[in-house]
């Protein structure tokens, strides 16, 4: 499990989507192609080199959502 208080929001976050990602099963290309963005972008994302505006933030937690069976 992550210990958020010791991590900066954008470190937790790029470690979360990876983590998420991976727990749904899917694949960096499979994720980025569900949510519509670049799978570079994604990449950039997870390797905290990249902070995503809102709504791509929305559209990844959606997507790892809708892949693990849950609503968004």
């Amino acid at each position: 499990m992550l210990d958020y208080g010791s991590m900066s929001t954008q470190s937790a976050f790029h470690d979360l989507v990876r983590s998420e990602r991976e727990r749904a099963g899917l694949s960096l290309r499979e994720l980025a192609q569900r949510c519509g963005i670049n799978p570079g972008s994604l990449s950039r994302i997870e390797a905290g080199r990249s902070t995503p505006r809102v709504g791509t933030a929305i559209q990844l937690a959606e997507g790892i959502a809708a892949a693990r069976g849950n609503d968004p």
